[in-house]
């Protein structure tokens, strides 16, 4: 008997395995697919209609004729010269056209409408670049159809907005990039380089020749305009590419001067670390002053970080009073004497040689507003911050919990990148633009205080960047501990939509991060938007049913993991104020340890009163799949579920997730620290 129910058991097992690997399988579109379907509403412009276009051309044009060509569209011409053409000898004023467009590549059948259109919506604007994608075709189709023919589309590059730290890092337009070629006639062009380099010096000779040009000479499509063999000019660096930007340099003095604010409580042994580290850091002629603010420490503490602070001859500012990390930093700064702060936890260890100075280079421009670095976990591989990206939900620290040993997103985590914002657990800024911006906002005491003042610096004109060629060890929030109670999480929510009241052009947008890149979860990958759109892995759900979980055998487990990322009502979500009529709960969930093929799964939402379970389909969360590989068919741990008001009273209700398994009577639950208020 044992046997036979053991058989019976084994195969429900492999059924359900093979009903699961079929809802899998096709439920994320590939890439190709997926761009497609978002170009397929596109003006489209023969690239068959072309002209060689030289009877009128210079002399090097006429030689070049063969390599490039001229196109018509509305009313201009467009000079389409590749890479390759461009040599030692190459000129500007020996072409014609209206516009001239370098490519490295394939351009698309959209490029053309798409530069007409950006260069008549924005007249000031000469230099204009794009995104990119790779198309692989077979050695038959070449045969059969020729280069014209676009194969599998794959690894695309979406590119930020104009980010002028990056481009003094690194050439980011990489393959495609179109000029108007009336403003380059006579600008210079160096005889000593040529393909992708001379059109990166070029750029750079013109871009950052004032701030009018800094400002208004370069706009982003943010469109696939070109088919790419592949990205390797997107590695094209200068070692003195900043010496073009020297004219819009406002710190001139060579020497290294910095003021370090730092606010502590209770850790002295964690401030000496930082200290000792900083120091060591250091080059020999850097100037830094330290001013440590203590919000209260204990007696015995308080003598020990005295006598800590007497060894590096700090500034000690002994202000009892609850934690609030922006008022301590405001004290920080009005006691600074240096033009460059820095501002920094004191769980921040240094590792590298000249790692403020890597931060006050950039911060030398007077476009750089804040600065911050990558900054890793104590076991010194995966990724805390490099850089935060605005989502739908919020702030997200992208990259987090990668492994730094790998190379992310066109080498993100290995190069200078502009962003909306940078943590406060190290951060660098110039006094000035500290003060343009008053500083950090006290009524932010906790979270979203750094956020908020780099947006602030958004607003004022500045521009933020994260060094994420350097970098530096974080034992995140060992000072004031984590936010894992519920009093904590209801404070973080007041924070965050206070953030987004005083800045709510931010909701949902950022200007560094591509609208085709995922930003509809808290998954911290940079990939395309092919692996989770909201819209695609929605599910409504009605017809409630009231539960009373112990009396039905279910049991509370941590082995239930459940992550609840959104539970509000829908257009705060969606942006749309048309789906004010329901709500929205997103997140995912999974049984550790077991096959989770095996399981069915309900959202509960808990009330004061009553429990409610939703029976859910869940659906494709790739994240939660790779970054849990020990675990067994959690790709479909996902959920996103949209319930009409109709179906709850007004009240409080705490998210959570029962899981059901389908050949036992296992009943497995857990609940989450979010609340969905429902009014």
């Amino acid at each position: 008997m044992t046997m036979i129910k053991s058989l019976i058991k084994n195969a429900t097992i492999k059924h359900a395995d093979k009903v699961y690997l079929k809802s899998v399988e096709g439920a994320v579109p590939s890439y190709d697919k997926w761009i497609r379907d978002k170009e397929s509403s596109f003006e489209r412009f023969d690239m068959s209609v072309r002209s060689k276009g030289d009877s009128d051309a210079g002399d090097e044009a006429k030689a070049m004729s063969k390599l490039s060509y001229v196109a018509t569209y509305e009313g201009s011409s467009f000079r389409i010269i590749p890479y390759s053409v461009v040599d030692t000898s190459f000129e500007v004023k020996n072409y014609i056209e209206d516009f001239i467009i370098f490519a490295n590549g394939e351009l698309t059948d959209r490029a053309i409408p798409f530069i007409k259109k950006a260069f008549g919506d924005n007249p000031e604007a000469d230099i204009l670049y794009g995104d990119e994608d790779i198309a692989t075709l077979d050695a038959g189709d070449l045969l059969k159809y020729g280069r014209s023919v676009v194969g599998t589309r794959q690894n695309p590059f979406f590119k930020p907005e104009w980010s002028p730290n990056t481009f003094l890092d690194h050439f980011y337009f990489c393959n495609v990039v179109a000029i108007r070629r009336s403003s380059f006639r006579d600008v210079y062009m160096p005889t000593d380089s040529y393909g992708a380099r001379k059109i990166y010096r070029m750029l750079l000779e013109y871009i950052f020749k004032d701030e009018k040009n800094l400002r208004k000479s370069v706009i982003n499509v943010g469109e696939i305009l070109i088919h790419a063999t592949d990205y390797t000019n997107n590695e094209i660096k200068f070692e003195n590419a900043g010496r073009y930007a020297g004219n819009l340099t406002v710190l001139k003095n060579d020497k290294y001067k910095i003021s370090v604010v730092i606010p502590s409580r209770n850790n002295p042994h964690l401030l000496e670390q930082c200290l000792s580290s900083l120091f060591e850091s250091l080059y020999d002629d850097t100037e830094v002053e330290v001013i440590v603010v203590d919000n209260g420490s204990d007696a015995d503490k308080k003598q020990e970080i005295e006598a800590v602070l007497s060894r590096y001859h700090a500034i000690y500012k002994y202000v009892p009073m609850e934690f609030n990390f922006s008022a301590q930093c405001n004290i920080g700064v009005a006691e600074s004497r240096y033009s460059a702060i820095l501002l920094l936890n004191d769980d921040i260890t240094f590792r590298q040689k000249g790692t403020l100075e890597t931060m006050a280079d950039e911060l030398k421009y007077s476009f750089t507003g804040a600065v911050g670095i990558k900054l890793l976990y104590p076991d010194g591989r995966s990724i805390q911050h490099a850089g935060v990206m605005n989502n739908r939900i919020g702030p997200v620290h992208k990259l987090q919990f990668c492994d730094d040993r790998k190379e992310y997103y066109h080498g993100f985590n290995r190069t200078v990148q502009n962003v909306s914002a940078v943590t406060a657990a190290c951060l660098m800024v110039r006094r000035d633009a500290f003060d343009k911006v008053h500083g950090f906002d006290e009524t932010l005491k906790v979270a979203f205080n750094d956020v908020d003042f780099c947006f602030r610096l958004l607003e004022a004109g500045y521009v933020n960047l994260v060094c994420n060629n350097v970098y530096a060890i974080h034992a995140e929030s060992v000072t004031r501990g984590r936010d894992e109670d519920i009093k904590s999480i209801v404070r973080l929510n007041v924070e965050k939509e206070r953030l987004y009241e005083v800045h709510g052009s931010f909701r949902g947008y950022d200007p560094y991060f591509s609208k085709y890149l995922l930003s509809d979860c808290l998954d911290s990958r940079i990939v395309p938007a092919n692996e989770y759109e909201y819209k695609r892995a929605e599910e409504i759900v009605t017809g409630k049913s009231a539960v009373d979980l112990e009396r039905n055998g279910a049991r509370e487990d941590a082995c239930v993991i459940l992550s609840a990322e959104y539970a509000d009502v829908k257009s705060e979500f969606s942006f749309d104020n048309s789906e004010n009529d329901c709500y929205l709960v997103q997140g995912f969930a999974y049984v550790s340890g077991t096959d989770n093929a095996c399981y069915r799964k309900s959202l509960l939402l808990k009330g004061e009163h009553q429990t409610y379970a939703f029976p859910i389909k869940g659906c494709i969360r790739n994240d939660v799949a790779l970054s849990c590989k020990d675990q067994v068919n959690v790709e479909k741990s996902g959920f996103c579920v949209n319930i009409p008001k109709s179906e709850l009273n007004p009240g409080n209700y705490r998210v959570g997730i029962l899981m059901t398994k389908k050949m036992s009577r296992e009943k497995l639950y857990t609940f989450s620290n979010k609340y969905m208020v429902v009014k």
